[in-house]
């Protein structure tokens, strides 16, 4: 049995712990055991920082939304072309930042009933992102805002992923500027 940690680390080292284990082995098939045997506590101190598999299974995708919320920065100021530029770099470099991260979010979205233990947050999350992306895109005048904004939000999620599986390759910079001008036409007509 582990020593009881009660530093503050241990929270985050359950969270990595819990990380790894859902990357390597599905949300499914991993344990609250395995869990505390991987951070190195007791399973008794795991659940003074987590009630359960779901509650750390919610931390993750919080704290990928915590990502997300920073990317929006001073979008709803300026010219909305360069805050939707702004946003598409911030997104970007967010993700590359914690990759890791990312990686198992796009892996966990895609295990069976994994997103239905954390739905009702991270749908009212993306339903708040997806706001905010059309009052932008009702700024830049597109005939569509509320469809606008879900093709972008789409576009930058799926844009992120294909950066994920190729960090190198990924055409960063081109995929920007081509969703921008994009939108400028599509303001424009």
């Amino acid at each position: 049995m582990p020593a009881v940690d009660t530093s503050s680390s241990a929270r985050d080292r359950i969270l990595h712990g819990a990380m790894e284990l859902f990357a390597e082995r599905g949300f499914g098939s991993t344990s609250v055991k395995s869990i505390a045997e991987r951070a190195g506590v007791s399973q008794g101190l795991m659940y003074r920082y987590f009630d359960s598999k779901d509650a750390l299974l919610r931390a993750i995708f919080e704290e990928g939304l915590r990502g997300v919320w920073s990317t929006f920065g001073s979008a709803e100021d300026g010219d909305p072309f360069q805050a939707i530029e702004m946003l598409m770099h911030r997104s970007f470099a967010a993700v590359a930042e914690r990759s890791s991260l990312w990686r198992l979010i796009y892996a966990l979205r895609h295990q069976r009933g994994v997103l239905e233990r954390v739905s009702p947050e991270i749908a009212a999350a993306g339903a708040e992102i997806e706001l905010a992306l059309e009052r932008l895109c009702r700024r830049a005048g597109l005939p569509e805002p509320a469809i606008e904004a879900k093709a972008l939000f789409a576009l930058i999620d799926g844009a992120n992923q294909h950066r994920v599986l190729d960090p190198d390759g990924y055409p960063v910079e081109r995929v920007i500027e081509a969703t921008v001008a994009k939108l400028r036409l599509a303001a424009a007509r």
